[in-house]
């Protein structure tokens, strides 16, 4: 058998509280949501069935979702959260664990004393729909290092828009930067609630600095139309096992 290359990636503690109770990022495949994993491959079937030009395949048949799930690499909350409102409508976390006062606390505010972020982000009092003000960071207490040439997506959990918060997106030159630091959240609007030890908060994918140039070429329909026909030549399966290729994160 053919083994595989792998390039490294590497995480590492930001501090020694880190390294002895916060646990390191872990493949995006150990954190795919069990109301995915649970739901039936066929729709109003047992099994697979074909009538009239259609089947009965659900999205968990959809190779780009479950790529999507289970790519990169997942950081995850250390311990269980609390998220309570006074009757104002302010927010306060309560940790399930205590953090030593020299050790920025997991949940941050963007603007405690002595921080000013407005030059940096300036829409931080504007409202998105369906989310509170922008107002607190993810501390992850864990940093992470790619080969030369490499950057790391650094977003929300792909997907999880269960999730009763939403963790803004970037893109880091890890092979340069990549120390822990605050990652901007964002809380559902009105949300209170439990926030269970292991939720993820942020998905981490590498992936190879390169330069592109767009083209646009409107020659190119008949090699879409090439491409249809080749696939529905087959009943079920063609990206799967003609164009797909699986991607490992270990």
């Amino acid at each position: 058998m053919k083994s595989i290359k792998h390039k490294d990636i590497t995480f590492y503690p930001g501090t020694e509280f880190s390294a002895s109770h916060i646990d390191p990022p872990k493949p995006a495949s150990a954190f795919v949501p069990h109301w995915f994993k649970n739901q039936p491959k066929y729709s109003d079937s047992n099994g697979f069935a074909f009538k009239n030009g259609k089947h009965n395949l659900t999205s968990k048949s959809c190779l780009p979702l479950v790529d999507g799930f289970t790519s990169g690499y997942i950081f995850s909350t250390p311990f269980d959260i609390q998220v309570n409102r006074y009757p104002d409508g302010s927010i306060y976390f309560e940790h399930a664990f205590v953090i030593p006062h020299n050790i920025t606390p997991f949940v941050n505010y963007r603007h405690g004393e002595g921080i000013s972020q407005n030059l940096q982000c300036p829409w931080d009092y504007e409202n998105f729909e369906g989310y509170d003000k922008l107002q607190f960071n993810w501390m992850p207490y864990w940093g992470m290092e790619t080969p030369k040439k490499y950057s790391c997506i650094v977003t929300h959990p792909i997907n999880r828009l269960d999730l009763p918060f939403y963790t803004l997106g970037g893109v880091m030159d890890t092979d340069g930067w990549g120390v822990p630091g605050n990652h901007p959240f964002l809380l559902k609007k009105g949300w209170s609630g439990f926030i269970p030890a292991g939720t993820p908060f942020m998905q981490v994918i590498p992936f190879k600095r390169e330069n592109w140039k767009s083209k646009v070429n409107n020659s190119m329909v008949s090699k879409t139309i090439t491409k249809i026909y080749q696939r529905d030549k087959f009943i079920k399966d063609y990206y799967k096992n003609n164009v797909w290729e699986s991607k490992t994160y270990r």
